[in-house]
């Protein structure tokens, strides 16, 4: 099947044809009667086409047929690009969605160290060479066991751990038993790390003006 560039070009090469022939045809029916009306398939792929100016009806009725053809095959192919468009429009809002969802799942766990959330805190650390993980303290009698996830990262989520509480690791290696503080802690406290409230720092500046580009050094 021809394409619609192809269908174009012979278009207007029919309409050059049609209107030369339909000069002719107008000197032909001025001289004499007009000859008998004849039917031309048409070549758009639609029924038949009647004709009634010898050759230069039958080259008019094939330039229409060619033109009917060419913006027929036209309009389908822009239908198909749209769809193709719209498709993957469609796909992309999906995965945006979807996207978004797990972001916003996985927001409140995200951060490694001791983060406060509502109700508690997640302890997450990175320990790609351990085995297993727990936390340990003043929150919990006991230690508590941490999860696996992707890249080496332990994480739980401990109810009821605030601001102040001492904790630390107890990270298993190779059979061994590995207390660790944790490197992403904020505060230290005789050997342990101290959950902290980043919004609870107060201030003292209450302002902040900075130096004038000419007093600053760049080194």
């Amino acid at each position: 099947m021809a394409g619609p560039e192809r269908l174009t070009a012979r278009a207007r090469v029919l309409l050059v044809g049609a209107a030369l022939a339909a000069a002719c045809g107008a000197s032909e029916d001025a001289d004499g009667p007009a000859p008998a009306p004849r039917v031309l398939p048409s070549a758009g792929g639609g029924g038949p086409v009647p004709t009634t100016g010898g050759a230069g009806g039958a080259g008019a009725s094939a330039g229409a047929a060619g033109l009917a053809g060419a913006a027929g095959a036209g309009a389908a192919g822009l239908a198909g690009a749209g769809g193709i468009s719209g498709g993957a429009g469609a796909a992309g809002t999906a995965m945006g969605g979807a996207g978004g969802a797990s972001g916003a799942a996985g927001a409140a766990s995200d951060g490694l160290g001791a983060n406060l959330a509502p109700g508690g805190a997640w302890f997450r650390v990175w320990a790609p060479a351990a085995s297993a993980a727990v936390v340990e303290g003043d929150f919990a009698a006991a230690p508590l066991p941490m999860t696996a996830g992707a890249g080496g990262v332990f994480s739980v989520f401990v109810p009821g751990a605030k601001a102040g509480d001492r904790y630390r690791y107890r990270l298993t290696h190779d059979g061994a038993e590995l207390v660790r503080l944790d490197p992403r802690g904020r505060q230290r406290d005789s050997g342990w790390s101290v959950v902290v409230d980043p919004g609870a720092f107060v201030w003292k500046t209450p302002s902040f003006t900075p130096p004038a580009r000419r007093d600053a050094v760049v080194y």
